[in-house]
């Protein structure tokens, strides 16, 4: 296998203007506050089965259709609206409705009544999921939604039987199970297995039907705590691993 640390300061892609052929014209648009957008800071973007795609802002979630913004804000006389103006992370649920973390705790959307749900702990168990803390949602390949319960382990919500089950770390130490160390992302390749990166850099491959493991990359894998962060996993179409974190300055890990 192959590992190796990559350092980047900056990236410049080079674009060859001798092309055998006509290509097609790729054009560029800006979109900002003179859009619509509600803020120029932008921390998260969702496209929803519909096409809207929402982007998650310093002030406001905004969903776009295209051609204009609708703004949802915060309204202290309007407990139906959302929570908090600062939108961290948006994630799709089961029919549609989207998981919504912000500045002051989650929140969840109804698309169909266009409300929000700031219990969304009580939304979350009577999914079956009885968590503390969600930090981030997978959808598979065959539809069913990961739940990554960090410390508490992963929840999967299997769609055509509206059941969960419970992925516990360490679990009887059995190596089918989830490593004890929280578990910091979620990610699907291109054949639709589930991978898990924790917080000691330890990758895993989960059945996605039994949740257990049948793959475990300890390669990477962190021996101090102090050295333990929420890291990310991306998984290229040659299955290769990328991993970065979002708050520090360390560049990228690839592996192969």
């Amino acid at each position: 296998m192959l590992y190796r640390k990559l350092f980047i300061v900056s990236i410049c892609f080079f674009l060859s203007i001798a092309v055998f052929g006509q290509q097609p014209q790729i054009q560029f648009s800006s979109i900002d506050l003179s859009n619509g957008l509600s803020h120029n800071q932008v921390n998260s973007i969702f496209k929803d089965a519909k096409g809207f795609i929402w982007f998650g802002t310093l002030s406001g979630l905004n969903r776009y259709d295209g051609y204009q913004f609708k703004v949802f804000k915060h309204d202290p006389r309007d407990t139906t609206s959302i929570s908090d103006d600062n939108i961290l992370n948006i994630f799709e649920l089961p029919d549609h409705k989207l998981y919504l973390e912000t500045m002051s705790g989650p929140n969840v959307y109804d698309p169909e009544k266009q409300i929000f749900i700031r219990n969304a702990k009580a939304y979350l168990n009577g999914l079956g999921i009885a968590a503390t803390l969600i930090s981030d949602i997978l959808k598979d390949t065959e539809g069913n939604f990961w739940f990554n319960a960090g410390p508490e382990g992963i929840f999967k919500y299997d769609i055509k039987s509206s059941v969960s089950i419970h992925l516990k770390p360490g679990a009887g130490e059995a190596r089918s199970s989830i490593t004890r160390t929280a578990v910091s992302s979620l990610q699907k390749d291109e054949k639709g297995n589930v991978w898990v990166i924790h917080r000691d850099k330890t990758i895993e491959r989960l059945d996605k039907h039994t949740g257990k493991v049948n793959k475990r990359i300890t390669a990477l894998q962190l021996k101090k705590a102090s050295d333990f962060q929420n890291f990310k996993l991306f998984v290229d179409y040659d299955g290769d691993f990328w991993i970065y974190t979002l708050n520090n300055q360390q560049g990228i890990d690839f592996y192969a």
